[in-house]
């Protein structure tokens, strides 16, 4: 199923989405710290937290460096994100 979003998203030409975790006590920190960040399907290396205008390194919060759904047993999901700037 969160694949099918990603392909969904791309195929109408979105790169971003938010990160949606499970949040509950199961969820990965690496996966939590990533909740309600924007970050990019073309990069799972960065995240913003400022609605796109700069990207960092995830690795710089000790996060997690792939899309939703791809970390084993991962039940987060990404959340599309249209700009309308």
């Amino acid at each position: 199923m969160r694949h099918w979003t990603e392909s969904r998203s791309r195929a109408l030409g979105l790169d971003l989405y938010e990160w949606g975790g499970a949040d509950d006590e199961r969820e990965r920190d690496s996966h939590r710290k990533l909740n309600g960040m924007l970050c990019k399907y073309s990069d799972p290396t960065v995240y913003s937290d400022n609605g796109g205008k700069t990207w960092k390194k995830r690795k710089s919060i000790g996060a997690y460096e792939g899309n939703p759904g791809t970390d084993y047993q991962c039940r987060c999901t990404s959340l599309p994100y249209v700009s309308w700037d």
